[in-house]
């Protein structure tokens, strides 16, 4: 059902409130009173607000705390709360003892007329009022003005008097420890501390390198030496430089003619020519007779052997990255990219969500470019990686509803707490178990205040003195610090003997709200 909401303000009338009222057009009408003002609390006011809802064919309530209007109003038929949230929590019906009394309270403010006689003047009538009799004796009208003064007393003795009592209930801080189990198995939170464990993946990359271990032989100068060429044919035979000589076996180390020559026509002619290895290295020294090939067509018209071993050639040592030296740079890159992994993560998280630090795990090696190359020298060895890592997470939300479940579970009796004030820590980092969950211990905290009654505690101070009010509130509640009671006026020397002229307010609240 729609309802409209309107906000006295503290020099508001009776006019503009039913102006107010005027523009709305919803089935009901609640009227919020200020604080601290004096408006529409007559009952004449009461009843004018009730007949403009009437008219409007809404339904009207009010809020106020306003002692003579919270009397007033369901006397006049309107339902009347303490708090705008009452209100729209309950329904606007009256309390059984007014409901009578409502369709009797027009007739109370109608002013009577006095009864006519009819008289007749020749062919025309006429009405004159009536004389009612009346006490005219001294005595008689003294008695009845007494009474009504001591009537008027009475009652402004019962409804003037107003207190207000300022409490502060105990508040303190109320903690738990949980043993926390997240499981990736799971889709929802149980009471019994198990919580859902959220996988999440990302992928790092990083450069690294390190000075490296080993080292490796590599050619320095090539080997040289001499050859002999024997004439098979009876022709001359002219051996350009350049030509390639080399040995027939596995090897097949080759070489080089260095100078040109020329054999004579004449069968078993030798001549002596230099070589040198086309490649430099140690292996290409080789023994005495080792040479015996010849390449190109000059194999069929020439021999070729060494008389002496073919030596200078030499090697030289480099320093050059191992295996070993691999695998600890990919190891050491792996780690800082672990670390980055996991910052990267946590601020890609939510505010309290949690990451299992344990469970992070290599998925996939994307990218892994070592330099050099193997068994290539160099002093430091580099690598380029890139790698695809998956952790798990436990949300807050569910961190937090397990939190509040506990902390209401343990609760101490005659306490409640104070809203948006829990909160919870980490205690320990997680243990990964053999089936993939996750275990570890949080502190949920809460400040809870104890518990005050209003209308009970009211009921045991009426019309007590201040001071033995005070003590009998510190005697049933737990209060941090002494109640403080203002009377008005203030000479008055007892509570009120009306429950609804008593005011309790909390000062936690208004701390609480200030802060």
């Amino acid at each position: 059902m729609k309802t409209t909401i309107l906000n006295l303000e503290a020099d508001d009338d009776i006019i503009s409130c039913r102006d107010k009222m005027q523009w709305s057009n919803a089935d009901r009408i609640l009227l919020v009173y200020p604080r601290q003002a004096n408006i529409l609390f007559r009952r004449i006011d009461l009843v004018l607000l009730k007949r403009q809802s009437e008219a409007l064919g809404a339904q009207l309530a009010i809020v106020s705390r306003h002692p003579e209007v919270r009397y007033l109003a369901p006397r006049v038929g309107i339902p009347v709360f303490k708090t705008l949230e009452n209100a729209q929590k309950s329904h606007w019906r009256l309390p059984r003892r007014f409901r009578d009394s409502e369709n009797d309270l027009s007739d109370k403010l109608i002013e009577k007329r006095e009864p006519s006689k009819t008289y007749r003047i020749g062919d025309l009538f006429t009405q004159r009022p009536v004389r009612i009799p009346k006490f005219d004796h001294p005595i008689v009208r003294l008695f009845f003005f007494l009474i009504g003064v001591l009537a008027f007393l009475s009652i402004a003795a019962s409804l003037y008097p107003h207190a207000e009592i300022q409490i502060k209930p105990e508040r303190k801080i109320h903690a738990v420890s949980i043993e926390i189990i997240a499981d990736p198995n799971i889709e929802s939170m149980n009471i019994m501390g198990i919580v859902p464990a959220h996988p999440i993946e990302i992928v790092v990359e990083g450069r690294g390198d390190l000075p490296v271990s080993g080292s490796v032989q590599l050619p320095d100068q090539p080997a040289i030496g001499y050859v002999r060429f024997t004439n098979l044919s009876d022709e001359t035979v002219t051996i350009p430089e350049g030509t390639i000589v080399r040995i027939q076996d596995e090897t097949a180390y080759r070489y080089r003619i260095t100078e040109s020559g020329t054999i004579q026509a004449i069968p078993g002619t030798t001549l002596d020519l230099p070589i040198k290895a086309l490649s430099p290295g140690k292996i290409f020294n080789v023994q005495t007779e080792s040479i015996n090939a010849i390449e190109g067509h000059l194999g069929t018209q020439l021999s070729v052997t060494n008389l002496y071993p073919i030596q200078h050639g030499s090697d030289r040592i480099e320093p050059a990255p191992t295996d070993i030296d691999r695998v600890e740079l990919f190891e050491q890159l792996k780690g800082s990219l672990e670390d980055t992994a996991i910052r990267e993560i946590q601020s890609s998280l939510e505010k309290d969500d949690f990451l299992i630090i344990p469970s992070l795990r290599l998925l996939e090696v994307i990218e892994e470019k070592y330099q050099p190359e193997q068994n290539q020298p160099a002093d430091r060895l580099n690598l380029n990686l890139q790698l695809k890592f998956s952790a798990q997470v436990a949300y807050a939300q569910d961190l937090k509803q397990l939190a509040e479940a506990s902390l209401a579970a343990s609760m101490p009796p005659g306490y409640s707490p104070i809203s948006n004030s829990m909160d919870f820590e980490n205690l320990e980092t997680p243990d990964i178990m053999e089936d993939g969950t996750a275990s570890w211990e949080i502190r949920a905290t809460q400040e809870i205040e104890a518990t005050i009654m209003e209308d009970f505690a009211i009921q045991r101070i009426i019309g007590l003195k201040p001071e033995d009010a005070q003590q009998t509130l510190m005697q049933n509640f737990v209060l941090s610090e002494t109640p403080q009671i203002i009377l008005y006026p203030d000479w008055w020397r007892r509570l009120p003997i009306l429950p609804f002229n008593i005011m309790i307010t909390n000062i936690n609240e208004n701390d609480f709200s200030n802060d």
